[in-house]
């Protein structure tokens, strides 16, 4: 084979004439022995090399190196040395047999056998690494195995596998200030050799540089590759990133990254901010967005009994910064839950509601279900959320990235305890699915983040993969998102997984306003119907005008309490209805209802009237006056009792023959 080069093209060759110029080619295109011939014509520089022959030798000594593969070293040894015969200038025959007698403990013989290799091809870098290890581990000759390593650096400065060795006797030698440059030549020659992420990050966490060490176990996570000659660094990686973590996070003061955080965002956003500590707080930390409470001020709560409760807070901040920057555009968006979600929710599982009711008892089986409501709105609203969360906090704060991957690690081992618990039969199918896809999901993000592959251990369907797979990928398109428009993935999660209807999106104002509205009711409410107001407006203390008044009385006088049996009987039937519906409902969501109706009797109940009254808090409800009138009282006499008295209805008598209706029912 002939290549022919200009020799204006030739660089790196200096010579004062062209013999001496043909001379240094021929050693240079020397391979294993084989050399080159090398002719000078005027501007044309020929190097001829036998091709054939060179692969003939290749061959033969593949086959030679397969032996030492498969641990038959003596084979191997006869078969190098007669191999030698044919090619006594094959510089790698002599280094490998070097190689098997410092294996054998016979140094001396590897040293010289060695230097043959060397002669042959002084340029060999695994000749030079080799005779590096044998004189600084076998001599103790420090000064003349660094001289070979240095010329692997001149000669083979693109030879990863080589250098990164000469830095890893650097680190066995607890020299760390020489390995580490070393160690960082090799990721600029290969920046995804896991070997040398290792090793640095091994060089550091020995000099207690907790910080460099989790940033290159890290950088290794995330960008090495698994090596044949070494398939389990990225194990080792992800071991001694979590170890050099834990360090790092112990070294911090994170109760004083997580206030300055915090001052950054009420900085930037002018919106005041409070951070409490609260011991009987169920949860590690809790964010309390200040427009939703009519607050000037916006509050996180801590349990800093909690494990990780730092990265929490911060993780609570993070939404509280997304939401106030999604405000400012008039675009934050609020998650909530009325009756109407929670009828579909109840709707939907009403055949494995049934099943509960009958094993545990009605009251008990309505608590596990509007748990598990709430529990599932929680997720769906929080999961995609939580992605934009993890990904900000990631790329702002990056001091907190120790503390958020053993926060989410922690996560990422309840979560999996979860579905664990979930697949033992007691939960809806389609509900434990939802929460596993979730879960992958949330996995997936901690590899993008950290390296970290866990989502294996929910052993997924190929259907619950893709569609876990499919979020992500929807999630990854909003990677420029403007604010607000977070929202419209939670929307895209619901849909997917079939949850849509068991909450609500409402755009922050209108919230807002609503909320408001429902309060100055709830305040006329008191005021008004409880007496509380100046009644000199020729409103009686109920609430009604004088001729609803007469008419009321009217109905008081002709309906006395328990004077006629039938009434009484009809009205307990109806109050054990609205037991029925109000059970499983906590006090809040009965006084609620309690409010609206109270709302509706300002304007008069008439109990003559067959259909038509509505109320919004019940939807899909039509109910006539008596009917009215039973969830009205009942609804008072759970959430309210104390002004029950104050509503005037003349219903004491089924009241006590509803309660004891619905006890026998239930015994």
């Amino acid at each position: 084979m002939d290549i022919i080069y200009n020799i204006k093209d030739i660089v790196g060759f200096e010579a004062k004439n062209p013999t001496e110029l043909k001379e240094k080619l021929v050693e240079y295109f020397t391979i294993d022995g084989f050399k080159a011939e090398v002719i000078v014509d005027g501007d044309w520089v020929i190097v001829r090399v036998d091709e054939q022959e060179i692969k003939e030798a290749e061959k033969r000594f593949e086959g030679i190196t397969s032996l030492c593969d498969k641990g038959k070293f003596n084979d191997a040894k006869t078969a190098i040395k007669e191999f030698l015969k044919s090619y006594p200038r094959y510089s790698d025959a002599y280094r490998v047999l070097a190689q098997m007698y410092m294996q054998d403990g016979l140094i001396e013989d590897a040293i010289n056998t060695n230097i043959e290799a060397l002669r042959c091809n002084p340029r060999n870098g695994w000749a030079l690494l080799l005779m590096g290890n044998l004189f600084g581990k076998y001599k103790n000759d420090i000064t003349t195995a660094e001289n070979y390593y240095n010329k692997i650096l001149e000669y083979c400065p693109d030879n990863a596998i080589a250098c990164n060795n000469i830095a890893a006797v650097m680190l066995e030698r607890n020299e760390y200030d020489k390995a580490i440059p070393i160690f960082k030549h090799v990721l600029d020659v290969n920046e995804k050799y896991g070997n040398a992420y290792y090793g640095l990050a091994l060089a550091y966490y020995n000099q207690k540089d907790f910080k460099n060490a989790f940033e290159y176990a890290l950088a290794g996570s995330l960008n090495a590759d698994r090596q044949i000659e070494n398939p389990n660094v990225l194990d080792e990686l992800h071991k001694l990133m979590v170890v050099a973590a834990k360090n790092l996070v112990s070294s911090t003061n994170y109760i004083n990254v997580m206030l300055g955080i915090k001052d950054s965002i009420e900085l930037e956003s002018k919106s005041k901010i409070k951070i409490e500590e609260d011991n009987n707080l169920e949860v590690s930390a809790k964010l309390q967005y200040g427009k939703v409470y009519n607050r000037n001020y916006n509050l996180v709560k801590y349990n800093p009994k909690m494990p990780y409760m730092e990265h929490l807070v911060i993780h609570e901040l993070m939404h509280l910064d997304m939401a106030l920057e999604a405000s400012k555009r008039g675009s934050n968006m609020i998650v909530y839950s009325n009756n109407e979600n929670k009828l579909a929710f109840r709707n939907k599982y009403a055949s494995w509601i049934s099943n509960i009711v009958n094993k545990f008892g009605h009251s008990r089986a309505m608590s596990v279900v509007d748990k598990m409501h709430e529990g599932l709105m929680v997720q769906i609203m929080n999961c995609p959320l939580d992605l934009f969360v993890e990904k900000r906090m990631y790329d702002k704060y990056p001091i907190v990235k120790a503390a958020q991957l053993l926060s989410l690690m922690h996560q990422e081992t309840l979560n999996q305890e979860s579905i664990a618990k979930g697949q033992q039969g007691i939960f809806p199918k389609s509900i434990v699915t939802a929460s596993k896809i979730m879960n992958i999901v949330s996995s997936i993000h901690l590899e993008k983040l950290f390296g970290l592959r866990f989502y294996q251990n929910y052993k997924p369907t190929k259907a619950e993969f893709e569609t876990a797979k499919d979020l992500y990928e929807e999630y990854l398109a909003y990677h420029d998102y403007k604010p607000g428009e977070e929202y419209e993935l939670v929307e895209y999660f619901a849909e997917t997984l079939g949850m849509q209807d068991f909450f609500k999106l409402k755009n922050e104002s209108e919230f807002v306003k609503d909320t408001n509205q429902e309060k100055e009711s709830e305040n006329y409410i008191k005021e008004v119907l409880l007496g509380d107001a100046d009644s000199s407006d020729g409103n009686s203390f109920d609430g009604l005008t004088d001729e609803q008044k007469k008419k009321q009385d009217t109905f008081y006088e002709q309906n006395k309490d328990g004077a006629d049996p039938m009434q009484t009987m009809m009205m307990s039937m109806y109050m054990v209805g609205a037991l029925d519906y109000f059970d499983g409902m906590t006090k809040d969501q009965i006084k609620r209802i309690a409010f609206d109706i109270a709302m509706l009797g300002m304007k008069g109940i008439s109990p003559e009237i067959k259909s038509g009254y509505k109320v919004d808090s019940i939807p899909g409800k039509d109910f006539g006056g008596y009917e009215m009138l039973a969830y009205y009282y009942v609804s008072w006499a759970l959430a309210i009792p104390e002004q029950l008295g104050a509503l005037g209805l003349p219903f004491t008598k089924a009241w006590e023959t509803a309660k004891e209706l619905w006890r026998r029912k239930k015994s």
